[in-house]
């Protein structure tokens, strides 16, 4: 389509993913690594929520998510830990 867009909305679901791909691009498009990615990637997501309650978001085992996101981890050259430290609720952990 040749449509490129500023800014990434996303809204619940599975979301996260969509992130992901983002850094994967960027890295493979501008041949940066992942830490180098993501923040710039982070500047243009914008995300949303219906539902701020825990019931209103999935919840995988670790096992499962490495199962699927595995090969989209090796290529973004992260670690299973830092993979799900992404998931961390980083706000949480901040004002404790």
């Amino acid at each position: 389509m040749g449509v490129t867009p500023g800014v990434l909305h996303l809204n619940e679901g599975h979301s996260g993913f969509a992130v992901l791909e983002a850094i994967r691009t960027r890295m493979k498009e501008e041949g940066i690594s992942f830490d180098q990615a993501a923040p710039r990637v982070a500047r243009e997501v914008v995300f949303t929520t219906h539902t701020p309650v825990p019931a209103g978001h999935d919840r995988f085992d670790g096992e499962l998510i490495e199962e699927h996101l595995g090969p989209l981890r090796e290529q973004l050259g992260i670690s299973g830990d830092t993979l799900m430290g992404l998931g961390a609720n980083k706000a949480a952990a901040s004002s404790a």
